[in-house]
């Protein structure tokens, strides 16, 4: 069976158009998703693009921190192969990971996340402006899939903020070590690090950061059905100053991607160019 793996690339229209061409005078099939952008992430779609429309489609509240980020208007290409011929530059890669953590926040450490001054800042209008469909759409899941729980809208509302605040600010994380061949990979050992002011990151988007004590990875802090557009960390909408997350997909990418619920996916944006660290 071949393991799931997802190339991803944000493109200007020029680059879009010349991928188009490239795809299409090979005889490959171009799957353009304009409603829902989690759906370019399903294994049998070969090679698919995301058009910004999608972004305020079906989960337009959810997805509205893409049009207050710097990948606002861009193109975004999902392949299940590489385009290195094509000097597409680094792609993100999504995979399957073993990875589970030993730690997840308490009520009032969710509490504490939603505080956080970058979520209060980078929050867009929307995302609070929650209307009475979205709540009976979670309701009829959350009791399809947790009979004996009882359904607190607000609670799950909270930990969907929490969430994305955790990418913004991490308080919850692992670090990989620096050393070693593989990195970053699961036959790295990792520890918990306690919540905490956010370890201070070096590097941007795709550098390893030369930190000795190696690189932090924020991880996705509840289970598929807490979580909430888990599109905007698998394509680096949020969070894109760590090279590397550990994201769970949320119901709608469980729903719409055919994604496994309550997995996590290794998102890794590391330039295999870039050195590796002294030993």
């Amino acid at each position: 069976m071949i393991k799931y793996k997802k190339f991803c690339y944000w493109v200007d229209a020029d680059r879009l158009k010349k991928v188009r061409e490239n795809v299409e005078q090979s005889g490959g099939e171009f799957n353009d998703e304009v409603r829902i952008p989690c759906r370019v992430l399903r294994a049998l779609r070969e090679i698919s693009y995301c058009a910004p429309t999608a972004w305020y489609g079906f989960c337009r509240r959810r997805t509205s921190w893409y049009w207050e980020s710097e990948k606002a208007g861009q193109h975004l290409i999902v392949s299940n192969t590489p385009f290195d011929h094509l000097d597409m530059g680094t792609p993100i890669i999504i995979t399957e990971s073993s990875f589970k953590p030993d730690l997840l926040p308490s009520s009032d450490e969710i509490v504490h996340l939603v505080k956080s001054q970058e979520f209060q800042k980078r929050k867009p209008k929307p995302w609070e402006n929650i209307e009475p469909i979205e709540k009976d759409f979670y309701q009829t899941w959350f009791e399809r899939h947790r009979p004996n729980e009882p359904f607190d809208f607000e609670k799950i509302f909270a930990r969907h903020s929490a969430n994305h605040a955790n990418f913004l600010d991490p308080k919850f994380f692992v670090k990989l070590p620096v050393h070693g061949t593989g990195l970053p990979g699961n036959e790295l050992s990792f520890h918990i690090v306690p919540p905490h002011p956010a370890y201070p990151a070096s590097g941007g988007t795709g550098d390893l950061p030369a930190n000795q004590n190696g690189i932090m990875v924020p991880y996705s802090i509840a289970d598929s059905i807490h979580v909430c557009s888990s599109c905007l960390e698998f394509f680096n909408i949020l969070g894109s100053q760590w090279p590397v997350k550990y994201v769970v997909p949320c119901i709608g990418a469980v729903q719409f991607a055919h994604l496994p619920a309550d997995l996590y996916f290794e998102v890794n944006a590391l330039n295999r160019k870039a050195p590796q660290g002294r030993s």
